[in-house]
């Protein structure tokens, strides 16, 4: 497959869901795995719908700033080639 063909841009785009989805779920244990800790002290560790707004607070960050992250990345590269 040619790197500019028209599925290069679909590949980039799976490429960062996928971290970002891997992403979210090893912050979303780390989130979880700290509140299971904490319950001694607090109320109860998160439930199953508190765990799910979690993940999607992580996907929306990681997302995001994996997106950034190409973004600056790939403008960086655009102007050292000019």
């Amino acid at each position: 497959m040619a790197p500019n063909g028209p599925n290069s841009t679909l590949g980039a785009n799976l490429k960062v869901l996928r971290f970002a989805l891997v992403g979210s779920f090893v912050l979303t244990i780390i989130t979880w795995v700290v509140f299971f800790f904490d319950s001694a002290t607090t109320q109860a560790p998160l439930n199953p719908s508190e765990t799910t707004f979690v993940f999607g607070c992580w996907f929306v960050v990681v997302y995001i700033a994996r997106w950034l992250w190409l973004k600056f990345r790939n403008a960086r590269r655009a102007q050292t080639e000019d």
